[in-house]
């Protein structure tokens, strides 16, 4: 049978009228109070479809009409955040102090706008630390690579003696030097296609906001990294890497080892590598 439409006439004064529907499934009735308005002095109706829906159905569907400022608004969009290790396996993630994944790579789509703290641990490796910026609705991709960690003394009196065929680990760069007096640091900005973490100097940095204050250094957007040099008069020179993929200025094709100089305005990049990765930047002079 199912709940047909009910009409409910008032009083001629404003008063509560008392609805009573029957059920279908149990005994029970579904009771709604509801307060009119009048706006005739004479008739007063109101009609209640509430079809085959439960009774919270319909009470819930009452609230709806009678209180809309009840209703909750819609949720807000969520940031993604996608971290590939090297190595694969062996590794511990931590996002914010809490472990999240213990192999590579880690993607989660629920996680708040804004800055967070990222750490990659590794047996063997040296740990990582960055803070890492998401947007709202935007998946942004992180690539690390964990270096070994060099062995202590004491830790070298019981290892085993390595290989003669495996070279050391190389020793990471020093800082290069902060630009001298009178050399303005360059803002940049930078506007990655597919969405990518941007990272300055292997620190994650606000696209909208890069701040090259070193004589020289690396900035990396997802899978494309560029090596950079600000000259004396504020010059900036982008080395391209000959690493054996295809690099584009605009739609213009780059030999590895080129270089592009930004005066001012803006400049496209992009790096096509064989394995199908696909990395492309927007990068303007603030």
């Amino acid at each position: 049978m199912g709940y047909g439409p009910r009409t409910v006439y008032s009083p001629k004064r404003l008063e509560t009228t008392k609805i009573i529907t029957d059920r279908d499934v149990d005994s029970s009735p579904i009771l709604a109070t509801i307060r009119f308005v009048r706006h005739k002095p004479t008739l007063w109706a109101i009609a209640l479809a509430v079809g085959s829906m439960t009774g919270c159905d319909a009470i819930a569907n009452l609230r709806a009409m009678f209180h809309p400022e009840e209703q909750q608004p819609d949720k807000v969009g969520k940031a993604g955040l996608r971290v590939d290790v090297e190595p694969e396996t062996g590794i511990t993630i931590l996002l914010d102090g809490d472990r999240v994944a213990t192999e590579s790579p880690y993607v989660n789509e629920s996680l708040t706008a804004g800055t967070h703290r990222l750490e990659v641990r590794g047996m063997g490796f040296q740990s990582l630390t960055l803070p890492v910026h998401l947007e709202n609705r935007q998946l942004v991709t992180v690539p690390v690579k964990l270096l070994p960690r060099a062995i202590s003394p004491a830790e070298r009196k019981v290892a085993p003696t390595p290989s003669r065929n495996v070279p050391p680990p190389d020793p990471p760069p020093p800082p290069a030097p902060i630009l001298p007096p009178g050399v303005e640091p360059i803002a940049l900005s930078a506007m990655p296609k597919p969405q990518a973490a941007v990272l300055l100097d292997h620190q994650s940095v606000d696209p909208n906001n890069i701040i090259l204050e070193r004589v020289h250094g690396t900035l990396a957007i997802g899978d494309l990294t560029l090596l950079y040099r600000v000259g004396g008069a504020g010059l900036l020179t982008l080395l391209i890497a000959d690493d054996g993929a295809q690099w584009f200025k605009h739609r213009t094709r780059l030999e590895g080892g080129g270089q592009i100089k930004l005066h001012r305005g803006a400049v496209r990049i992009r790096r096509a590598a064989p394995d199908g990765s696909d990395q492309t930047v927007i990068l303007r002079r603030q």
